[in-house]
């Protein structure tokens, strides 16, 4: 081999170990730079859209699934501010997901079936809290009532005799304040509280 071919040999020995040094340092540099991530996953069985969004970390991200469907989503691990919105109530605080998650939101005044681990589980309606409350017009005309709290406010109109379902907020300290006009004319007060789960019964006052 002359001398000229050995050099050029050494010379590209060289720029291939170069080559394949930074390949292996920008490989690992790439790596070292991926985040982790866990799936998080979502079966909305509600009547209603649900919105998750998540702060922290410098991190955030919106998690939204259209009523009675599923999604999945992936994250990075951690504990979050979050602000909920499912059954037409919001929520908002601290939320562990260090690890990957299913959350269920059941139908608005139900629960999720149980599971076997609750580690990896999460019921919205544990965080939410909706029952729902039967609403019995027992003043035997047709009434329009005005049911509410400072946040939540509900007017229905009932014929004589009819009950409905209303979903309401179920948490300590809740009080509803009702009112109406029936029974020649006179406006009908009171409060409800959905921790009994008790109907809701509109009755005139007792002469």
């Amino acid at each position: 081999m002359t001398r000229n071919a050995r050099l050029r040999l050494t010379t590209f020995a060289v720029l291939l170990i170069a080559i394949l040094g930074f390949s292996a340092t920008f490989t690992t540099d790439a790596l070292a730079e991926t985040k982790p991530v866990i799936r998080i996953t979502v079966l909305n069985n509600s009547q209603f859209h649900f919105y998750l969004y998540l702060y922290g970390g410098g991190e955030q991200f919106t998690l939204e699934v259209p009523a009675r469907s599923s999604d999945k989503f992936f994250i990075t691990p951690g504990e979050y501010y979050y602000y909920m919105e499912a059954c037409n109530y919001s929520k908002n605080g601290t939320m562990d997901l260090s690890v990957f998650q299913t959350i269920h939101v059941p139908v608005c005044g139900g629960r999720a079936a149980q599971k076997a681990s609750k580690f990896h589980h999460i019921d919205v309606s544990t965080i939410m809290k909706p029952v729902k409350v039967k609403v019995r017009n027992k003043t035997g005309e047709d009434i329009g009532v005005y049911i509410r709290t400072i946040e939540d406010h509900h007017f229905l109109n009932l014929v004589k005799g009819e009950v409905i379902e209303l979903i309401l907020k179920k948490e300590e300290g809740i009080q509803y304040v009702y009112s109406f006009f029936a029974c020649d004319g006179q406006l009908v007060t009171g409060y409800y509280s959905p921790l009994a789960r008790w109907p809701l019964d509109l009755k005139c006052p007792k002469k």
